[in-house]
């Protein structure tokens, strides 16, 4: 009975996270493993050769833009959105904020890490560390960054 139910359930999660990716912008393939969130999926662009894992959650409120050869590991959650805590102090029924997020080609986003918005991944063969919480834009190629908030802990030499 427990192989017919874990059957049952991996093809629900299949499904759910074909409905959810149907929905975005891919330019090619996309690998995922395991159930993931999704939250507008329309304002999400996913580059070729992506891979997002179980527990991911990306809320697409403004856009993400997701590059190339993107790994994006469990729990990791990508935010695009934020709130302006003056207009929402005044009473403000629009009191969110943000641009979106541009990740770009090469870059592993670690377990459990945060991205949060207008945060731009520019540099390629970018590592966030688990449990990083990235608020600021990284620029540098062949760095791991960590921490909260995430800055640069080490550099790499190209091809390292």
């Amino acid at each position: 009975m427990k192989k017919v139910f874990d059957y049952i359930l991996s093809i629900h999660q299949k499904l759910n996270n074909f409905i959810q990716l149907r929905w975005t912008k891919r330019r090619g393939k996309t690998n995922v493993f395991g159930r993931i969130v999704i939250i507008n999926p329309k304002n999400i662009i996913l580059g070729n050769g992506c891979s997002i894992n179980h527990g991911a959650y990306l809320n697409a409120f403004n856009p993400i833009h997701i590059g190339d050869d993107v790994t994006i590991s469990a729990g990791a959650k990508l935010i695009s959105t934020g709130i302006d805590y003056k207009r929402w102090m005044r009473g403000k029924k629009q009191h969110t904020s943000g641009k979106g997020i541009w990740i770009g080609d090469h870059v592993w986003i670690g377990a459990n890490a945060i991205i949060l918005e207008n945060v731009s991944i520019t540099g390629e063969y970018v590592i966030i560390a688990a449990n990083a919480v990235v608020n600021k834009s990284i620029h540098e190629s062949f760095v791991l960054v960590g921490g909260c908030p995430a800055t640069i802990i080490k550099r790499f030499t190209d091809g390292e």
